[in-house]
């Protein structure tokens, strides 16, 4: 099992002090993965599939880094976050919206804090990815958006009690879109209809992929009406 950190920074030998760092997190059943990226590069480079997002402020914490994380997240861009930045204003940290799933670590910083804090954040996010057991599966399904007018037929990577992985005809598909998805369980002769949510669309050896969260068919109008709102 890979674990990827992306490490944002626009100064390079503080990206390497952190990836230093982050390199001696304990990882005995997992392996970590580093990636870097400078500011400007986001978030169209951002990987979607990333773990832990370690940004490095050069600036005093402001709100505008906390919209910033509110726009990955209707992205679907659900990596934890751990911003390490000056704070000028304390009231900005009290602020921050646990949904968010971003932690603030004021500079100048000890090493040691960073290593825990990221350590905790990854065995968090470890935990919340083993809640239910994938199946690779091999399963055609057909999709109907309750938001758009988007329509197709998609394959099924893998499968779990929460969602899917889906690949291949998303053209037109958008994250945060709402889908009536139709597929036969072929290995039992079963019918099924359920109702899901896009949490992220990605490009995977050039096909584009997306991860679907399966929601209660009662909740499903309740998040037409938030869009509506």
């Amino acid at each position: 099992m890979n674990n990827v950190i992306v490490i944002v920074s626009a100064n390079q030998v503080e990206s390497k002090k952190i990836f230093e760092t982050l390199s001696e997190v304990e990882a005995s059943d997992y392996r970590l993965d580093f990636e870097f990226l400078r500011p400007t590069q986001l978030p169209d480079k951002l990987d979607m599939k990333a773990d832990l997002i370690v940004y490095n402020n050069n600036t005093n914490l402001n709100m505008n880094m906390y919209q910033q994380v509110a726009s990955w997240r209707k992205k679907g861009q659900l990596a934890s976050v751990l911003m390490l930045s000056k704070v000028a204003d304390e009231n900005l940290i009290h602020n921050v919206e646990p949904m968010n799933n971003m932690v603030v670590l004021e500079k100048p910083y000890v090493e040691s804090d960073l290593k825990g804090i990221s350590q905790k954040m990854l065995d968090e996010r470890k935990i919340q990815q083993r809640k239910y057991r994938r199946f690779n599966v091999a399963q055609k399904v057909s999709l109907s958006s309750y938001k758009s007018g988007f329509s197709g037929e998609s394959q099924v990577c893998n499968m779990s009690r929460g969602g899917l992985c889906i690949q291949g005809g998303l053209v037109g598909l958008t994250a945060g879109d709402l889908l009536r998805i139709d597929f036969n369980l072929d290995k039992i002769s079963t019918h099924r209809t359920v109702n899901g949510k896009v949490i992220w669309i990605s490009e995977y050896d050039e096909q584009p992929q997306a991860g679907i969260e399966f929601i209660k068919e009662s909740d499903v109008y309740g998040h037409l009406l938030d869009d509506i709102g």
